[in-house]
């Protein structure tokens, strides 16, 4: 019986990281997979997380069970709770809730959302639209097999 090999330890230089608890203040990375995060004036690409606090930080991507933000800035977030004091900041948010007295976002798709909210498409646009979009290919579908 052979043993596993053990897990591959991250270099000091890595733009990587793979924690089960971070706190990370004033860092810049490429990719975080962490249990629990603190970011504070952070930078991250891509980020996985089970429960993520984020003040004064930009994210690219965001995945994670709950995220709190607070002045920070997300490209694109997927959360089962997204909770601010403050402003957020995003241009997708996907969430079952969102709770913030400030929310900014291009498009919104929320179960439940609680505060302002300041959006180009929200989840009943985006169903008006998908169902708009539906009924216009049907319709050029049925007028081209007409000929």
């Amino acid at each position: 019986m052979t043993t596993p090999p053990p897990p591959a330890e991250r270099p000091p230089d890595s733009p990587n990281a793979i924690e089960e608890k971070a706190h990370l203040h004033q860092v810049g990375l490429q990719h975080l997979v962490a249990q629990e995060a603190t970011l504070e004036e952070t930078a991250v690409g891509r980020m996985s997380a089970g429960d993520v606090t984020c003040s004064e930080t930009a994210i690219g991507l965001l995945r994670a069970r709950s995220a709190t933000l607070n002045d920070s800035a997300v490209s694109a977030l997927a959360a089962r709770q997204v909770f601010a004091d403050e402003s957020i900041a995003a241009g997708l948010i996907a969430a079952r809730q969102v709770e913030a007295p400030e929310v900014e976002a291009k498009i919104l798709l929320a179960g439940e959302v609680k505060g302002h909210v300041t959006t180009l498409l929200n989840t009943p646009l985006a169903l008006l639209a998908g169902a708009a979009a539906g009924a216009v290919f049907a319709l050029v579908t049925w007028l081209l097999r007409r000929k």
